[in-house]
């Protein structure tokens, strides 16, 4: 059962999963993998409404070994008891790497206060925020 659970892994990492895009290239579907290649870091890509939509749009479906490892992630990241909810408090704040946790939220209603706000932190960023912090610190010492 470990084999074939590693097979359906294998097949959630080939690019071969039609997303629904909206592209510059004008393309209606891209094919793109769930998770990442087994060498990489883990990265999960994963909009199920955008992804049964381009089942729908694709010209060819996808084969029944790779729906069925598809439609077993779904089912597992459907289960009750995985979803954790938090409570931010005013001037929280919640950070996370977007390609290595699913998330989702709650609707906002029409009174709503809360403030959602999506920040992009690339590599060459973090690198020189840690640079600075470094010179900074070897300042004080």
């Amino acid at each position: 059962q470990a084999e074939g659970q590693e097979r359906k892994v294998r097949r959630l990492q080939e690019p071969c999963f039609p997303f629904a895009s909206v592209s510059e290239s004008g393309r209606p579907v891209i094919l793109r993998s769930i998770l990442g290649a087994a060498t990489d870091p883990v990265q999960v890509r994963y909009r199920e409404p955008l992804l049964r939509w381009g089942l729908q749009l694709s010209p060819r479906s996808l084969d029944t070994a790779h729906r069925s490892a598809f439609e077993v992630l779904d089912a597992a990241l459907r289960q009750a008891s995985l979803p954790t909810r938090l409570l931010l408090a005013a001037n929280d704040f919640l950070l996370f790497d977007n390609r290595r946790l699913l998330h989702g939220r709650t609707a906002l209603g029409l009174d709503s206060e809360r403030h959602l706000k999506r920040l992009k932190i690339h590599e060459p960023v973090i690198d020189g925020l840690r640079r600075a912090t470094e010179i900074t610190a070897n300042r004080r010492t």
